[in-house]
């Protein structure tokens, strides 16, 4: 998906390129820049990776790929802003402002969060807690979302190979996720680029299913949530999504009575 992606971008500049283009390009001159990836792109654990021509020596690559995540995280990406320098959360969260109704997570501590429910967390935002998303912004391509999860799992302590990361950030995660795949293919979209659209607008419209507990849920209740909405909703997405955020919605109104 990535490989693709660059190679639709450098045609298009070829070709003598689109507003688009030439604004990343713009946008992206004075960032660190992003090394050929070690190997192949697969979903398949199983499947070897085939080494590449040209390619930069794998730990120099990662610490690149990090450090322009770094560089997005405290400029343009505007990430800084609300989770601080090094991750740690600022005190612009104000509990009765309703553009912020969670705090900004510390992303310094590891959570029970897939790679590729980061990275649907970086592309899509969380709009609960006024997070927007990369996605919609036109500045920002796929692999600057990939790095920028590299800077947070480094954030971690964690620094798992960069192609790693990208490989698995189109991995279904979830029951949620396959579900999306199937629906698509039912869809019967033979070109790639119409099933990929198709997969990204269901994965918008069920984000909740997808990344799984929110940091302001306790485990407990999440467990409970899922017992109560799964239960409800039989299988059908748009049931089960409408659960989840209502049930949601009443355990943050529950949390603000008890705190007032």
């Amino acid at each position: 998906m990535i490989v693709l992606g660059m190679l639709l971008i450098g045609c298009a500049a070829h070709h003598g390129g689109d507003p688009y283009s030439q604004q990343q390009a713009e946008a992206n001159q004075h960032l660190p820049s992003v090394p050929p990836l070690a190997g192949k792109l697969t979903t398949d654990p199983n499947e070897p990776r085939t080494p590449r021509e040209n390619a930069v020596p794998s730990a120099a690559a990662d610490r690149q790929s990090i450090q322009r995540g770094k560089a997005l995280f405290h400029g343009k990406a505007g990430c800084v802003d609300c989770h601080g320098d090094n991750g740690q959360g600022t005190s612009r969260f104000d509990s009765h402002d309703q553009t912020f109704a969670l705090p900004p997570t510390d992303l310094r501590t590891p959570r029970d969060k897939s790679v590729r429910q980061l990275y649907l967390i970086v592309k899509y935002g969380i709009p609960a807690a006024g997070m927007p998303p990369l996605r919609d912004t036109a500045t920002f391509s796929n692999e600057d979302i990939l790095t920028i999860i590299a800077y947070l799992l480094d954030l971690q302590g964690n620094t798992p190979p960069f192609d790693l990361i990208a490989s698995q950030s189109v991995r279904p995660h979830t029951d949620t996720d396959v579900a999306i795949s199937k629906l698509c293919e039912q869809e019967d979209l033979g070109e790639f680029d119409r099933k990929e659209h198709c997969e990204d607008r269901y994965a918008k419209r069920y984000l909740d299913l997808i990344v799984g507990r929110p940091s302001d849920i306790p485990i407990a209740r999440y467990a409970e949530i899922e017992t109560i909405c799964k239960h409800l909703a039989n299988k059908d997405l748009d049931t089960l999504a409408l659960c989840y955020r209502a049930e949601y919605t009443a355990s943050r109104q529950a949390t603000r009575r008890l705190g007032q």
